[in-house]
């Protein structure tokens, strides 16, 4: 019997997707209101940056692409974005639009990979 811890009830692609759809809910939530968002949206972002990284590891390749392509996956990622929570909001801007980049092309690198499988 397996373990219902280990059952996927989500595809890769549309768990890391949902990840994504987060990461931009919450910076847009932090460049509208900084003084109220912008500390708990790096929380968020950064959370959720770490569990993308985690289960893209479940696809060498599609780590690989994701890795060549964006810079999440930088050895200090997350202590320059956690060092933003209480950057001034043009800061946070500049490389919270960074991040939304890099989500979006971890979008584009999973349809492609589903794609072409």
């Amino acid at each position: 019997m397996e373990d219902a811890y280990l059952v996927r009830r989500t595809s890769l692609g549309d768990f890391v997707r949902d990840l994504i759809s987060l990461i931009q809910e919450q910076v847009e939530l932090a460049k509208a209101d900084p003084a109220l968002q912008q500390n708990g949206a790096v929380v968020v972002c950064s959370d959720a940056v770490s569990i993308m990284r985690i289960k893209l590891a479940e696809d060498e390749i599609l780590q690989a692409r994701c890795m060549l392509a964006t810079g999440i996956f930088d050895a200090h990622w997350r202590s320059e974005w956690d060092a933003l929570a209480n950057a001034k909001p043009n800061e946070f801007s500049i490389k919270a639009d960074k991040l939304l980049v890099d989500a979006r092309l971890i979008n584009i690198i999973l349809t492609h990979t589903e794609q072409n499988p």
